[in-house]
């Protein structure tokens, strides 16, 4: 495990609080995976910096850089101290981040605000994912997002059942949700979200397993004109977090600050998501661009008795490799809803 110590510019940092005007030149570089218009950052990351901004009289001050200005690898820059904070994808990270991909198996939650009810208190300080995986990054968790359910969308082709899916090629964040799309028999490929467009546009994709409010950010409208009802395939989990170095070196007013906006970015974040992902959707439908395809209920059980061992074998997997899977999917069940 690394050693993590106290930054050199901490004190410096704490001066600057104390300081008056001087404490505006202090800031904490923030790295968002997205664009600047995202709600995974207007909703969350703002929300969030905008009220620990507000909390400390404007004596914490963020430097946001957007679109992966600074570099895709959100743990790498944290870990070099090119960014104090950032927005961490899970499956953008397998490798470091595998117990958090939790929230990629199908049929554990029907909402965001649901989802984060069970993966907080995982993630939190002193969580289950804190001791078992985010203590040897170096990070802290401030607060958690994870979208709504994903669904299964096409460009063209409509799919209303497993012998329409079969062969084709669905975009997937990987992990447990390629495990997914391959056990219905269709061939998972892992696209960024910024990318998705363009692989679409040429045919290097069919479809992908997606939620309606990423939609609208990516203009993914113009090339997704189907959607399958009646099976859900789990989410992805993003982590907003700061480096432990930096988190160590703050005053108690700021920890205790940057606390309580998380939990105010996260419930409004969740909330968010929950609220917009239907109304998208039903916005494309009125429109005319997009025709959704309900599964009856005897085909939907047959999805589901082909991705029912996907949990249990994602478990399996990590316990192998010396990662408690198993222990975190019990806990993640056994979560309550809400945050």
């Amino acid at each position: 495990m690394p050693n993590y110590r106290r930054p050199a510019w901490a004190g410096l940092f704490a001066l600057a609080l104390a300081g008056g005007a001087a404490a505006q030149d202090t800031t904490i570089k923030f790295s968002n995976l997205w664009p600047e218009n995202h709600y995974l950052w207007q909703e969350g990351g703002k929300v969030f910096a905008d009220a620990v901004n507000e909390a400390t009289g404007g004596k914490v001050a963020f430097a946001d850089f957007h679109a992966s200005q600074l570099g895709k690898d959100q743990l790498s820059l944290l870990n070099s101290n090119l960014a104090q904070m950032a927005t961490v994808a899970a499956p953008y990270a397998p490798d470091k981040l595998g117990l958090t991909g939790v929230t990629e198996l199908p049929g554990y939650f029907g909402s965001s605000c649901e989802a984060v009810g069970k993966l907080w208190p995982l993630a939190q300080e002193g969580g289950l994912l804190d001791q078992k995986e985010y203590e040897a990054l170096g990070l802290h968790v401030l607060f958690v997002a994870v979208p709504p359910p994903y669904k299964l969308m096409t460009a063209r082709k409509p799919v209303r059942s497993l012998e329409d899916l079969r062969g084709l090629k669905i975009r997937s964040v990987g992990g447990a949700q390629a495990d997914s799309v391959r056990a219905l028999g269709a061939a998972p490929v892992q696209v960024q979200a910024g990318e998705f467009y363009d692989s679409v546009s040429r045919g290097t994709v069919d479809g992908a397993i997606y939620i309606w409010v990423g939609v609208p950010p990516f203009s993914l409208q113009e090339v997704l004109h189907q959607t399958t009802e009646g099976f859900h395939a789990g989410s992805a989990a993003v982590l907003y977090a700061i480096r432990q170095q930096t988190w160590d070196g703050l005053p108690d007013e700021v920890k205790a600050a940057m606390t309580e906006a998380g939990q105010k970015a996260q419930q409004n974040l969740c909330a968010y998501q929950d609220r917009e992902e239907d109304k998208i959707r039903d916005g494309y439908v009125q429109a005319g661009t997009l025709a959704v395809n309900a599964l009856t209920p005897e085909e939907a059980a047959r999805w589901n008795a082909l991705t029912a061992g996907v949990a249990a074998d994602w478990a399996a997997r990590l316990d192998q490799s010396g990662r408690p899977g198993t222990e975190v999917l019990k806990a993640f069940e056994a979560a309550g809803a809400g945050n």
